[in-house]
């Protein structure tokens, strides 16, 4: 009985060791292998149901290499839309990004408090914030103030680099050395 409930014990934490590496696994590929990020700051996330009618938001917060740093200091925006990963069709979905711009980032209704705006706010002269980006569907998180800052910094101001997935948003921010990943849906 002992060595079964060993054998048991043993079978359990290599399934949770092998999960938590697959999931650390896919949580990377929403980023472009070419900034080959490997850290991850900082991750909350939630899913509201399952399958087609399910609703998931999230942001991921991940640390930037010094190379991409050093290569994106020196080539700025062209960095990113010559990116290999960007026209690769064997790369997963998750992490192609075609259409690359710089911040500050374009303003739309999504990225406002829209259901208290009027039918025909002018949604440019709004504020962009993240937490409204992720609760654009009604499915909000709350995140740390610190996160929520470095992603309205990054949005609102120039020197960084952003590009809209299938499912999400990435924005690189050189400066602070930091990728962010945050999809609502």
């Amino acid at each position: 009985m002992k060595r079964a409930l060993k054998i048991l014990a043993v079978i359990i934490t290599i399934s949770f060791i092998g999960f938590k590496f697959w999931e650390y696994k896919f949580a990377l590929e929403t980023i472009p292998d070419e900034l080959s990020v490997y850290k991850i700051l900082y991750r909350k996330e939630h899913a509201w149901g399952f399958g087609p009618g399910g609703n998931e938001t999230g942001i991921r917060v991940y640390e930037l290499p010094e190379k991409a740093i050093e290569d994106i200091q020196k080539q700025g925006i062209e960095y990113f839309r010559n990116l290999p990963s960007n026209t690769n069709g064997g790369r997963n979905w998750r992490g192609r990004y075609q259409n690359w711009f710089e911040t500050p980032i374009e303003v739309t209704r999504y990225w406002t408090d829209y259901m208290s705006l009027n039918d025909d706010a002018d949604y440019s002269k709004q504020i962009p914030s993240i937490s409204n980006y992720m609760n654009a569907y009604g499915f909000g998180l709350d995140i740390k103030p610190e996160i929520k800052k470095l992603a309205d910094d990054a949005i609102t101001n120039s020197g960084n680099y952003y590009a809209y997935g299938r499912i999400g948003i990435i924005i690189v921010i050189p400066k602070q050395k930091r990728v962010i990943y945050a999809y609502n849906g």
